[in-house]
């Protein structure tokens, strides 16, 4: 029975391997070594092994895929419900950031359609928990959420860009004003401070 093969510990030590491999070569940025025979090379194999446990390398791909939407999933389900951008966005940076394979994913651009998968199938889960928008056509339904799934994640990618020098609660903070508030609760912060200076002088 399959349910015993993968059960097996020879079965399961091979499987073990083979991730640790292909995620050695993700972390390392090595793209064009990401095939099949490289993979069986790293994880001690012979390439005909690699084929007993994935089809090809895309199966490869999509365990790794389904594996983090899985455990982000997990995570958001963990939210007291309604909750709001300030939870959902510390959710998706505690997530992408306490594994750096995770992370590279999400910010490396060559991994552009794989993060792609992964946000929109989060981004699907959580409507189907939680909509918010739901009085919404379902076409302005989806321009609204690609809006926003769109910009917390640029935004994630261009902290960790900058070398994540904003302390993340700031920036946590920043994008949940910017979602639940918008651009005029950040203008109006601003005047205020510009306005309060102005009162020294």
């Amino acid at each position: 029975m399959e349910s015993d093969r993968i059960e097996n510990p020879r079965v399961v030590r091979t499987h073990g391997a083979i991730q640790k491999a292909f995620r050695e070569l993700i972390l390392e940025g090595r793209t064009d070594e990401i095939n099949v025979k490289r993979i069986a090379e790293l994880a001690g194999i012979h390439r005909k092994t690699f084929y007993l446990h994935y089809t090809c390398i895309e199966d490869l791909y999509s365990e790794t895929i389904n594996r983090i939407m899985q455990e982000y999933a997990k995570e958001v389900e963990k939210l007291p419900m309604p909750y709001d951008y300030y939870d959902l966005t510390r959710v998706m940076f505690d997530f992408y950031t306490a594994d750096p394979f995770t992370e590279k994913i999400i910010t490396d651009s060559r991994y552009q359609a794989i993060a792609s998968e992964i946000l929109y199938s989060n981004l699907r889960h959580n409507r189907s928990a939680y909509n918010p928008f739901a009085m919404y056509t379902e076409e302005e339904q989806e321009l609204i959420n690609i809006f926003l799934a769109g910009a917390s994640t640029d935004v994630y990618r261009q902290w960790v860009a900058g070398g994540k020098k904003v302390p993340m609660d700031k920036v946590i903070q920043i994008i949940g004003n910017l979602l639940e508030n918008g651009v005029s609760s950040m203008r109006e912060k601003n005047e205020v401070y510009f306005g309060e200076i102005g009162q020294d002088f």
